[in-house]
């Protein structure tokens, strides 16, 4: 009886533990959609260190995959289960060097939830269906939010700098 108690001690703590990382790695990952990192290398640096969990995000339902080098670095998340954000969805997070996103993910759901809610404003450049809200910042290239309405229940939402 007393092997069964610490059997099913471990289980629930291993469980416990394994819940722990999937939270702490999607909430980093939505901090850094959210641009709520001080600079570019720091999203960058969240994302690379995730890489040393790469075998234990696995048992947990993500999955870590690493492409190219340098600016054609692509470091791609992905969720079992969909993680939620103002209601919107998204299965998988990306962290490339695009042109306006550092990192980014593709929802589903309704777009404009996330543009009330982090106050983002319509773009007056030749991207028409893009909303942004550059945070405060002390220098020339502001962290920026940025939203892409790729149809009426589809966008791409994240941070860049040097955006608009």
């Amino acid at each position: 009886m007393k092997n069964y108690l610490l059997l099913l001690l471990a289980l629930t703590t291993s469980k416990a533990l394994s819940n722990d990382l999937k939270t702490q790695t999607e909430n980093e990952i939505l901090s850094a959609l959210k641009c709520e990192k001080k600079d570019s290398s720091e999203i960058l640096n969240s994302f690379r260190h995730l890489k040393q969990k790469k075998s234990e995000l696995e048992k947990v339902g993500l999955t870590y995959v690493e492409t190219g080098e340098d600016l054609d670095e692509k470091i791609t998340i992905t969720f079992v289960n969909p993680v939620q954000f103002y209601g919107s969805k998204t299965q998988k997070a990306e962290l490339t060097v695009d042109g306006d996103f550092i990192v980014s993910a593709v929802f589903h759901g309704d777009p404009e939830k996330i543009i009330q809610a982090l106050k983002l404003k319509k773009f007056k450049g030749q991207k028409t269906n893009d909303y942004l809200n550059m945070k405060p910042s002390k220098t020339d290239c502001p962290p920026t939010q940025r939203l892409r309405k790729i149809n009426s229940q589809e966008f791409k939402f994240g941070c860049g700098w040097c955006n608009g």
